[in-house]
């Protein structure tokens, strides 16, 4: 009876039942077992991926816009009016705001002016479709030299800008993509820069977009917490510079030694070693095609008021003393790249009201077509002309001032005569 019993449980038992007997151990189930189950606990409210009906296509609908009447602040438009109360006091403005000052007023003539003169040749100017002829600003071609550069080679050099510029728009690619465009143009800028001139090796263009602002130099403001300081850090992503191995920056390195010490003062205002030995100007922030142009201008404003704050070092000391800051600073030029469209920003300091930043509109360049890139190659001929005749002297002299202030007016080592032959 006894085995009757024993026989009756193991016909009961299958391997399909979950939970053996007691004195039986369960059988490991196959993984088939496994996924068929799991496919059948599928919840069937969208149907089954396996079961395949043409007839009812999937439908998506559009989220529903927001019902709330308060809408989120942008966080670059919060930043622009912070900086208006920040130290220094920065106001990003329109272009109507430029004032009647005359190192300002000048430069913005002279780069809306560049596009009025001749700055295409016969040759290229037939080269050009009927929609780029259109595009010129100038009246009618002219006599225009580009240096030992032939006019088919800079064509060649255009047409490779832009074919990949109109990919990079096409397929809507990344900010990335556009920053190496950039750097391209700048490149090319740069050589037609200097087989014009009779210096070579006048400038180079710097990578700047992994590096910080030197904390000191940040401007920054109070908040309600007594004694806590905040600071605005935004980076930009490329600048000009005066090329290290030229004869006037190493003369000014060689100026700025401390002596009994390995030191140099610091020639940006940036953190970064190798950039700090270099006079930095126009910084140039990229965006890609449909990027904002608010977060742009954040970013250059940051970076013009830390360049002010490093100037005002050399001047008294002291970068929290900014009532020492004369009007005599020379205007500075900065670039929003947004895409295909460049735009010029000119930025200065006035005593009474801290830093002006204004953009430079309707100038239509970029890198759109041949049309616009010619005019880019004009405007940069007068950035280039400015960065050597009116920067590198405003900068020098803060140099010299410096020095005087730390010698108690004795002669620097390295003599205004010196570096005006370098």
């Amino acid at each position: 009876m006894y085995a009757t019993a024993i026989a009756a449980s193991s016909m009961e038992y299958s391997s399909e039942s979950t939970t053996p007997p007691r004195g039986r151990s369960s059988k490991r189930r196959s993984p088939t077992q496994d996924i068929s189950e799991r496919r059948a606990k599928r919840p069937k409210a969208f149907g089954n991926v396996y079961d395949v009906q043409m007839a009812t296509p999937p439908t998506f609908q559009a989220p529903t816009p927001s019902r709330s009447r308060s809408r989120s602040q942008s966080p670059a438009r919060k930043i622009i009016n912070l900086l208006r109360t920040s130290i220094p006091s920065v106001q990003v403005e329109a272009e109507t705001a430029i004032p009647g000052n005359a190192p300002v007023t000048k430069l913005w003539r002279e780069l809306t002016v560049a596009l009025k003169k001749p700055y295409v040749t016969q040759r290229i100017y037939d080269e050009l479709d009927m929609v780029e002829r259109s595009k010129l600003v100038c009246d009618a071609p002219g006599d225009v030299a580009f240096g030992d550069i032939t006019e088919d080679e800079l064509l060649r050099d255009m047409d490779k800008l832009l074919l990949e510029a109109g990919r990079s728009d096409k397929y809507h690619q990344d900010e990335a993509s556009w920053m190496n465009i950039v750097r391209d143009v700048l490149l090319m800028l740069s050589r037609v820069r200097a087989a014009r001139s009779t210096t070579k090796g006048e400038f180079q263009v710097v990578d700047i977009r992994s590096q910080t602002h030197k904390v000191e130099y940040l401007p920054q403001y109070t908040d309600k917490v007594p004694h806590f300081t905040k600071m605005f850090d935004k980076r930009t992503d490329f600048a000009l510079a005066f090329d290290i191995e030229s004869p006037r920056v190493q003369a000014m390195q060689q100026s700025c030694r401390i002596s009994g010490s390995h030191d140099a003062l610091p020639l940006s205002h940036m953190n970064d070693s190798f950039t700090q030995t270099l006079p930095l100007f126009a910084p140039i922030e990229v965006k890609r095609q449909g990027g904002s142009s608010e977060d742009a201008e954040v970013q250059l404003a940051v970076w013009q008021a830390s360049a002010i704050r490093h100037k005002l070092g050399f001047l008294t000391g002291d970068v929290f003393c900014m009532d020492q800051i004369d009007n005599g600073l020379a205007p500075q030029i900065s670039w929003t790249i947004i895409g295909h469209d460049w735009t010029p920003y000119l930025s200065w300091y006035d005593f009474d009201d801290g830093m002006h930043m204004i953009p430079i509109t309707g100038l239509r360049l970029g890198t759109r077509n041949r049309a616009t890139l010619l005019g880019l190659v004009a405007v940069f001929e007068e950035v280039w002309r400015w960065a050597t005749d009116v920067h590198w002297k405003d900068f020098d002299g803060l140099m010299v001032r410096h020095q005087d202030r730390l010698t108690d007016g004795r002669r620097p080592q390295v003599s205004r005569v010196e570096r005006s032959r370098a």
